[in-house]
């Protein structure tokens, strides 16, 4: 499998380079000018705001928010594209499993992802604390100022794991319904109907984990010590939320993990014994 992931990043590492800079050049665009705006408005020189800018910076952000959905549906594409165009000959006649094949699109996406957000998101902090600096503001002398919660790291760890997990689940789930419908219509007809699938699958596994965390209603919690708790929601709901922060339905949280994984071997098996390319 470890081929088979190189092979994916390097057949997508011009994309992410290309995203990157587009959003480094909006992100820029897009922060100099909240920058021009909030000195003119620190100043009492509102009025000479140019027109210009706000629409730069109103179009900055609609291209960031779009290049970031474009990159989703390119990412998990490719996946799409193996079982509709000749280059799924090649991956599918190769000694691998349908477990690599899958397994391999799945990290693949997953590190694109990572990549992809953790780029934005250093990007803009670096830009935004060199404007806040050159306002004259000691961003690093306010943060060391700041006292956070005792339990503020371990929150960010679990809720990152969490994070991980719910994209792994969703990226199996859609790569479960563009094999099924390469399975159930074959071929290129339909292939909109994957999106479909997913919408109906999606909302069936929500419904369910709906009914599961009214089931059982214990979720992971942390209070503001540190400590980690697992609690009944309706006995948390009753006395506030100022002492504990949930972070996940247990039951909720172990009905994905088994769903991502029973839909991975599905899937498998379908790329093993049911696509015909």
């Amino acid at each position: 499998m470890g081929k088979l992931l190189k092979y994916e990043l390097k057949s997508m590492y011009k994309f992410i380079l290309m995203v990157l800079l587009t959003i480094v050049l909006s992100s820029t665009i897009l922060q100099i000018n909240v920058f021009r705006i909030s000195q003119a408005n620190f100043s009492g020189m509102e009025n000479e705001v140019p027109g210009f800018g706000l629409f730069l910076m109103i179009l900055a952000g609609v291209v960031i928010w779009a290049v970031f959905l474009v990159s989703f549906f390119y990412i998990v594409n490719s996946f799409n594209k193996e079982l509709l165009d000749d280059r799924g000959y090649l991956t599918f006649t190769l000694p691998v499993t349908g477990r690599q094949i899958l397994g391999a699109k799945v990290l693949s996406s997953l590190i694109a992802f990572i990549v992809l957000s953790l780029g934005a998101f250093l990007f803009n902090l670096i830009l935004g604390t060199i404007l806040i600096n050159k306002a004259g503001i000691n961003i690093f002398q306010e943060l060391i100022s700041i006292e956070l919660p005792k339990g503020i790291f371990k929150f960010l760890t679990v809720f990152t794991i969490y994070g991980l997990i719910s994209t792994i689940v969703t990226l199996i789930t859609i790569y479960f319904v563009m094999t099924l419908r390469k399975v159930v219509f074959g071929g290129r007809k339909l292939n909109g109907m994957w999106f479909i699938f997913y919408l109906v699958i999606s909302g069936l596994i929500g419904y369910a984990g709906i009914k599961i965390m009214e089931f059982v209603p214990y979720s992971l919690m942390i209070n503001e010590s540190g400590k980690f708790y697992i609690e009944n929601l309706y006995n948390y709901a009753a006395t506030g939320f100022d002492s504990f922060i949930p972070i996940m339905n247990i039951g909720n949280m172990v009905f994905n993990i088994v769903i991502g994984v029973v839909l991975f071997f599905i899937t498998s098996y379908m790329l093993d014994k049911k696509v015909e390319i």
